[in-house]
């Protein structure tokens, strides 16, 4: 029994249950803030059209729900981000009623949330029958009339279509009914198969249409859900129908589908049987050019036959004027994204990650891109990524690393399934960036990657495969799959959606944050195999999804739900929790600067908090460089042959985190590549016997690329977990005959 806590064997893994105790240090204090909020006035990706002719809309990127005049003026706007009463999560689409009640999709939720139309105010959710909830869903449409009218939700994380009886509530309440679900679809063979639903809607005989994301089609279905035909939207191959509204056409007096494609960002207007494609308009193009959409998402029609579109990143929704020669562009409502200024920059800001040049770089999540700052001033030096598909750009991105031997940045791109190596000069440009990943969970693959960490020592990258509840890694080097550790649970080798990872530069171990089983789990391995479950560190945390920790081996955990950062010994021992002047909003990410200070992504407040360096319990910042030496070659020591097999020791106070080698050829002036090549300067990894110990052995093995003189020399470059160099850097001439 331990006065701070008590520790038990679980099979080969030790759990630390914490128990706070007194620190000898205060709390570390704030020293400044990065950043601050930018939020556009929307980011719609639904909306319906009232009895009444107002817009309601579902703002995704605010987490919000808004009423609109036609004119654009803002009637009422309800919400928050959040999990309980009167807050949503990513809501996506909007269904109205006949009796104007409001259905709201609150996809992160998996629920859908009814609304009173005079002023939002909150009436009840839905989720679907017990062990069979909604998950993901990602359209909802409402249709019929009287007894028959239903309320039709895409879900697309079980790839079904739901139909519900409304059966509204008459007054304002917390009502929660999960019983009302009246049948289910989900068609797996044939014309009709289901690929990725996005949006369903029917017509005024019960025909269910659906747009049919991943096969570029719209299916339409009986009332019994029997397959009626599909048929091709777009012009490009790959296209994909996002959203899907079928409603009257008064000028042509007959039902007519509108489909919103999401990639070519247009309106198609089709008959109902697919065999005419009546019209189609908008196209791709910036906020700035009327008549355009940058990111198209849903359709809705108003009862004369006008035409909205939902532009998400465009931030406004359009009008097309129907009239009896067609559809023309009339209006926008919205407003661009402000300026970007230093106090003036993020939306939900999440991973945090020190260059190579000490500039700071911070993930913008709802902005899909990265802000690169000065640590000290808070003033951007550039901004990199947008809304996209190629290299260095993003589609909700939450985690970076950077890799020490080339300054190169990997980002977890979360929503597209993959990892972006970039550059950051050149923010991933042609020749500068790669990617890898695809949707999946064997190797090569991802489920919403939340963060990635990289181990300097060895070159070794660790990502959170968060939605697959495992750890996966990869070589930095070759950026080949080595191994994967976790299954979705609770014991010791599992995990519950693990949000972050971090390297401890004392031990060279990983630190998981396993969000959801509300605890810190540490890792051994073997160069990436052989992952094991050394300790966990449980008790007090609430949703902890950050963690970092400094050259003392101290852990500090962005104790997400609680609102705090907790600080921990390398034991395990609570020395400090803290939030800081005006507290934190959810805090999702947390890292430690070289020079010790603690940077805190306060992700709804929508800045970066820095808060001085930690200077109890298991110590302050490492300020002690570490010391190499170089055995052989000695000074104009000359070799027979190659290789020459250089080797030497490298020793610090914390731990000895990497030993680079970078060899010139003394003749032409030229440096050794880690392609086999001569050219500019570059340090390479040896490798260390005792990786992140006091004192190890290295050895770097030179073979002279052709082309090389036959004279050379060497300089060996020692570095701990803190970021500190060998201030001497030792350097020898040698020569092969």
């Amino acid at each position: 029994m331990l006065a701070a806590g008590l520790i038990a064997t679980l099979a080969a893994a030790m759990c630390v249950v914490l128990s706070p105790v007194a620190a000898s240090a205060a709390a570390p204090e704030l020293v400044r803030t990065l950043g601050g909020p930018n939020h556009a006035e929307m980011y719609p990706s639904g909306l319906e059209v009232a009895p009444d002719g107002t817009l309601v809309v579902a703002d995704t990127g605010n987490n919000q729900v808004a009423k609109y005049s036609t004119n654009g003026t803002q009637l009422w706007r309800v919400g928050s981000y959040g999990t309980g009463n009167g807050q949503f999560w990513n809501p996506r689409d909007i269904a109205i009623t006949n009796d104007g009640t409001i259905y709201v999709d609150d996809t992160r939720n998996n629920r859908v949330v009814m609304l009173r139309p005079s002023d939002g105010a909150w009436l009840g959710t839905f989720g679907g029958p017990t062990g069979n909830k909604i998950s993901f869903a990602l359209g909802i449409s409402a249709a019929g009339t009287g007894a028959s009218e239903r309320i039709y939700v895409a879900d697309s994380g079980k790839n079904k279509v739901r139909v519900f009886d409304p059966q509204p509530p008459t007054s304002e309440g917390t009502i929660t009914r999960d019983t009302d679900q009246v049948a289910e679809y989900k068609l797996t063979s044939g014309a009709c198969t289901f690929q990725d639903v996005r949006d369903a809607d029917a017509d005024a005989d019960g025909n269910i249409y659906i747009a049919n994301y991943k096969a570029h089609n719209v299916v339409k279905l009986a009332p019994n859900g029997t397959c009626i035909e599909s048929w091709a939207t777009g012009t490009q191959t790959n296209n994909t129908p996002y959203g899907i509204t079928v409603a009257d056409d008064p000028v042509a007096a007959n039902e007519r589908v509108y489909v919103a494609l999401g990639n070519e960002d247009r309106i198609e207007v089709w008959s109902k049987n697919g065999d005419n494609l009546l019209t189609s308009f908008g196209g791709d193009g910036p906020y700035t050019t009327p008549g355009t959409f940058a990111e198209l998402r849903r359709v809705a029609v108003a009862a004369d036959g006008d035409v909205w579109g939902a532009d998400l990143w465009g931030w406004r929704l359009e009008r097309w004027d129907r009239t009896a020669a067609g559809w023309t562009y009339a209006q926008s409502i919205g407003a661009p994204l402000p300026t970007d200024t230093a106090t003036r920059v993020f939306q939900e800001p999440r991973g945090i990650a020190f260059e190579n040049d000490g500039t700071v770089n911070v993930i913008d999540t709802v902005h899909h891109r990265m802000v690169r700052m000065n640590p000290a001033t808070g003033q951007i030096v550039s901004i990199c990524g947008k809304r996209g598909s190629n290299v260095g750009q993003y589609n909700w991105p939450r985690g970076q690393a950077v890799d020490p031997a080339t300054g190169q940045i990997w980002v977890a791109n979360t929503k597209q399934y993959n990892i972006h190596i970039i550059n950051p000069a050149t923010c991933g440009g042609a020749g500068n960036g790669a990617k890898f990943g695809t949707f999946g969970a064997q190797a090569g693959q991802f489920n919403w990657p939340h963060d990635v960490a990289i181990r300097g020592s060895d070159r070794i990258a660790f990502i959170a495969d968060t939605n697959n509840h495992r750890i996966v890694a990869y070589n930095v080097a070759t950026r080949a799959y080595i191994s994967a550790f976790g299954t979705m649970g609770s014991g010791t080798g599992q995990f519950k959606f693990p949000t972050a990872v971090d390297i401890n530069p004392a031990n060279g171990r990983l630190l998981v944050a396993d969000s959801q089983n509300n605890r810190i789990v540490e890792l051994s391995d073997n160069g990436g195999s052989g992952m094991q479950v050394t300790r966990t560190f449980t008790g007090g945390f609430n949703r902890p999804m950050g963690v970092a920790a400094d050259a003392a081996g101290n852990i500090y955990v962005a104790d997400t739900l609680n609102d705090r950062v907790v600080i921990l010994s390398p034991t395990g021992v609570v020395l400090e929790s803290f939030a800081g002047p005006g507290g934190l909003n959810d805090p999702e990410a947390i890292s430690i600067a070289p020079n010790g200070e603690i940077y805190v992504a306060d992700t709804f407040n929508d800045r970066i908090r820095v808060f001085a360096a930690y200077g109890g319990g298991g110590g302050g910042p490492d300020t002690i460089a570490p010391n190499g030496t170089l055995t052989v070659p000695t000074p104009n020591q000359t070799f027979a042959s190659p290789p020459v097999q250089m080797n030497g020791t490298a020793t610090d106070n914390v731990g000895v985190a990497a030993v680079q080698v970078a060899v010139k050829d003394r003749t032409t002036g030229l440096w050794l590549r880690t392609n086999g090549t001569w050219g500019t300067f570059q340090a390479q990894n040896a490798v260390l016997a005792s990786p992140n110990t006091t004192s190890t052995a290295w050895t770097f093995s030179f073979t002279p690329p052709s082309g090389g003189s036959g004279l050379y020399a060497v300089q060996v470059i020692a570095k701990d977990g803190a970021g500190l160099v060998d201030p001497t850097k030792p350097w020898v001439q040698f020569s092969i005959t």
